[in-house]
């Protein structure tokens, strides 16, 4: 399916493990990372997304799958 592409907001040590892994499946024209994200800024990126995908291993109090839903967004996390 060609309908779609991946946003990356956020940064860590495993970020261009996951380029490279991305770049296997999709061309780099629909991979956008945009680092880590000012909260002036949220709005914008939330209009971009249609599902979350939580790769964290932890995360306090869930800030951003909470931030999610509640801006409509659905969530796609690991256990």
């Amino acid at each position: 399916n060609h309908d779609f592409f991946v946003v990356v907001a956020g940064s860590g040590k495993l970020r261009s493990k996951l380029q490279k892994s991305l770049e296997l499946h999709l061309s780099t024209s629909r991979i956008k990372f945009l680092g880590e994200v000012e909260p002036s800024d949220m709005e914008i990126t939330w209009n971009l997304l249609g599902i979350l995908v939580s790769c964290a291993p932890t995360e306090s109090y869930g800030r951003a799958m909470r931030e999610s839903l509640v801006n409509g967004i659905p969530v796609w996390a690991t256990p």
